[in-house]
């Protein structure tokens, strides 16, 4: 059009106006192509029309159109929203994590044991708060429901899985602020493993209250540290009211019955050594846990330490459940002869247990042995597991010579009177030493590494399954050798070489001794010639201090005094001159 005015010699201007008023005039009568409906494309694919190029170098066109099939199968376009929100928004609807929740007001559970199988009742109670559709987790997990009932019409109610996790959900419609209630019925397997046996039922999370009913010979009890229990014992069975959040609710026990006819005690040990020096006292924290199974057992056990061992402090006595008291060795058998020698009214009286306090300060036990104690359970019914913690020290023996390892077998308590003792040994050594373990019977090594906490050290963890385990360490310093940068000055003379030698040494303090070791085939090394160079000007001074030289093997050890050394002891290294 701007053409056709152009050709008739009007001017550009008046041409571009008259244009624009055309299109402002014509605009209007054309329909909206930009608000159109799109075309449904399976009625392009019908017609035949080729598909829209959309796809550039294998990446799609950020202007393209997607179309979803609603549930009637039309098309809809779903503007402002990317595939990934529509994917999760149409996935959670599906599965009704869209529904409106409710809380619970309050959760009562009664379960009743009945050897491996746990019958479980709850009622569950809700407020709702709105007129929709709502749905309330009830979790029971392990449950496997056999029935259930609603305080109303069932129509309006409706038991669903979990979806998310295992357990089961509660769908429902009602008024806002009427209250609904549902009863569910069902059973859970107990996990039983020898005599300790366990149930755990996930529960939501409200204020909950549990109602146990355990068999007559369920001793040892436990449920988690944040839950309250209250216990009821009769004759037919043991009942338990615990007060719980929710969550993961556990009740663990031991089956009396299961080990009564072996009437056994066990013992396990935690011991820590902290060592500073293999050769020096090893202090020790033992945490001693004895458990009695069948209340046919015996009530007493002996602790012994090991010898070269003593107490540092001796563990006291918790009333009304265990006595502590001093063991007192019984005397030795009398011999026939001695039986006729005395008459019945000299006999040596019959051991007992020591009516002494264990921390007496009179009671002194027998040269190189430490007090043997007794550890009396005064209820063995009730206490079945009783822990003790005990602190001690051993001694290693001494080496009879001086040796670069050092090898200690590892010493533990001993506990009389048990039919297993079993645990762990960790020692925790500075890192200046290497550590060689040696494995042998009911003894294993299970970690060795820095210790995080502790600069500087290393520790070494072992395990043992019986009370006479094997278990060495050796023990080897790490070595550093010093630094020498020597000198040597030959004066020939008429019938044999003089040679003189300077050895500028540096030793690491932690080391001893400072002593060096030369090579000199057939040179010999005159006496009182060996001396520490006082003044570095003078390298020919005879005032320094003489070092002692000894001959091994044709060879020779000169030897430094650390005691006398400049500087010993202070820093790490010491710098010194000798001359030979």
């Amino acid at each position: 059009m701007v053409a056709i005015l152009l050709q008739q010699n009007m001017p550009r201007q008046v041409a571009l106006a008259c244009a624009w008023m055309l299109l402002l005039l014509l605009g209007p009568l054309h329909p909206v192509w930009g608000q159109a409906e799109p075309a449904d494309p399976s009625n392009i694919l019908k017609a035949g029309a080729t598909m829209p190029d959309i796809l550039s170098d294998g990446t799609l066109d950020a202007t393209a159109r997607l179309w979803f099939s609603d549930k009637d199968g039309s098309r809809v376009f779903v503007p402002g929203e990317s595939y990934e929100e529509y994917y999760l928004r149409s996935n959670g609807q599906a599965s009704g994590g869209g529904l409106p929740t409710a809380a619970l007001e309050r959760v009562q559970v009664e379960i009743d044991v009945r050897g491996d199988v746990a019958h479980v009742e709850g009622l569950f109670e809700v407020l709702l708060s709105q007129e929709n559709a709502t749905q309330v987790d009830l979790r029971l997990g392990a449950v496997q429901l056999s029935e259930w009932s609603f305080s109303d019409a069932a129509e309006k109610n409706l038991i669903q899985p979990a979806v998310e996790e295992p357990g089961w959900r509660w769908l429902l419609l009602g008024l806002p602020g009427t209250a609904r209630s549902v009863t569910l019925k069902g059973v859970s397997r107990v996990s039983r493993e020898t005599d300790q046996v366990s149930l755990r039922v996930s529960l939501p999370s409200a204020p909950c209250t549990v109602q146990l009913r355990l068999p007559p010979n369920a001793v040892d009890i436990r449920v988690r540290a944040e839950d309250v229990m209250q216990r009821t014992e009769s004759a037919e069975a043991v009942q338990l009211t615990v007060n719980s959040s929710g969550g993961e609710f556990t009740v663990s026990w031991r089956d009396q019955a299961a080990v009564s006819q072996v009437a056994a005690v066990k013992a396990s040990s935690s011991t820590e050594f902290d060592i500073t020096d293999p050769t020096q006292p090893w202090m020790a924290k033992t945490e001693l846990t004895i458990r009695w199974h069948g209340q046919e057992s015996s009530s007493q056990v002996r602790l012994e330490l090991p010898p070269g061992a003593q107490w540092r402090s001796v563990p006291y006595t918790e009333f009304e459940r265990y006595r502590i008291s001093v063991w007192e060795e019984p005397p030795a058998a009398a011999t026939p002869a001695d039986t006729e020698k005395n008459s019945p009214a000299e006999k040596p009286p019959s051991p007992k247990a020591s009516e002494e306090p264990a921390d007496s300060q009179d009671s002194q036990p027998a040269a190189g042995k430490a007090l043997q104690l007794v550890l009396e359970n005064l209820d063995v019914a009730r206490n079945e597991t009783i822990v003790v913690p005990l602190d001690w020290e051993w001694t290693p023996p001494s080496p009879e010579e001086e040796m670069l390892a050092t090898e200690v077998k590892l010493p533990a308590p001993r506990i009389h009177g048990v039919d297993q003792h079993e645990g762990t040994i960790d020692c925790v050594i500075p890192a200046s030493y290497s550590v060689v373990f040696k494995e042998g019977a009911g003894g294993k090594l299970l970690h060795q590494g820095a210790v995080v906490e502790k600069f500087g050290q290393q520790q070494l963890r072992f395990e043992f399954d019986r009370q006479a385990f094997d278990l060495s360490l050796v023990f080897r310093r790490e070595q550093s050798l010093p630094t020498v940068r020597p000198a040597y000055v030959v004066h020939v003379d008429r019938h044999k070489l003089l040679l003189t030698m300077w050895f500028d040494c540096s030793f690491d303090t932690s080391q001893q001794p400072m002593e060096l070791g030369l090579i000199l085939d057939e040179w010999l090394i005159q006496e009182n010639t060996a001396r520490v160079v006082d003044d570095p000007t003078n390298p020919f001074s005879s005032t320094g201090e003489v070092l002692r030289v000894r001959q091994v093997d044709r060879n020779y050890v000169i030897s430094g005094n650390p005691g006398d050394a400049g500087g010993y002891g202070s820093s790490r290294h010491v710098e010194q001159v000798w001359r030979v």
